[in-house]
């Protein structure tokens, strides 16, 4: 008991509530609240807008040979290149709302890391390309394959030849 208890003829319960004011107390009952239901707007379903033939009608995919667009193991664009890039770029204005995937692919070698730098490296050089010839970097993804997507053998050179390859596909 001292000056300031409240409630000198009674006991304080100490319970972590009101612990210094000298009354006997309870500790309050937490409140639950129900929580309101939230309310569900429904929209009309979208209407399905018809593809531009042009769209439609893209080319599924440019194949090109690495070694006519870059030097050796480089991914510096060689200047008799352009006249086949060029055409591939006047195909592509012809579809502005297409995406499209750069993919890079280089034949087997001596590192996973080296063939992954040197795809990568390429897939991105023909993508600033691409970009400096007036398209939109947004319809496009440059991947690096590295090594690991042969389509023949890389035991010799005509199959190394064909693993390395610029493939720009339409992904939709």
């Amino acid at each position: 008991m001292d000056i300031n208890d409240k409630c000198p003829n009674k006991a304080e319960v100490f319970n972590g509530f009101e612990d210094g004011d000298g009354c006997p107390d309870e500790s309050p009952k937490p409140k639950y609240f129900e929580p309101k239901p939230e309310k569900i707007i429904k929209t009309p379903p979208k209407k399905k807008r018809k593809q531009v033939s042009k769209r439609s009608n893209a080319p599924r995919e440019f194949l090109i040979h690495s070694e006519t667009i870059f030097a050796a193991n480089s991914a510096q664009i060689k200047s008799s290149a352009y006249p086949e890039l060029n055409r591939i770029v006047a195909e592509l204005k012809k579809y502005p709302n297409t995406n499209w995937r750069i993919e890079a692919h280089v034949d087997r070698r001596k590192s996973r890391t080296e063939a992954n730098r040197i795809s990568m490296n390429q897939a991105s050089a023909i993508l600033n390309y691409l970009v400096s010839m007036g398209l939109p970097a947004y319809n496009f993804e440059a991947v690096g394959f590295g090594d690991s997507s042969p389509i023949a053998s890389n035991n010799t050179v005509y199959g190394k030849m064909k693993n390395r390859r610029i493939v720009i596909k339409k992904v939709n």
